[in-house]
């Protein structure tokens, strides 16, 4: 966190991220929880953007298709 002053908001703000950490901390050690990052596959992401795009795509050729034929209404069939 940066700030040029220490607000008693910050202060509070640090003290209870502090707090937290603390519990966290105990109970990982009690449990035996070694913290690690996620594994994901950043090709998950791009799949699912690739089928967003698809949809809007397909979406965009229906409202042109209907704005062509002078129908407004956008209907899901």
């Amino acid at each position: 966190m940066y700030a040029d002053n220490m607000t008693g908001s910050i202060k509070r703000a640090m003290s209870e991220s502090n707090r937290r950490r603390k519990i966290q901390i105990e109970f990982n050690k009690k449990h035996h929880i070694t913290p690690r990052s996620i594994q994901k596959a950043n090709k998950e992401g791009i799949e699912d953007m690739e089928e967003s795009e698809q949809f809007t795509i397909s979406l965009q050729a229906k409202i042109m298709k209907n704005m062509k034929s002078g129908n407004i209404s956008l209907t899901w069939n």
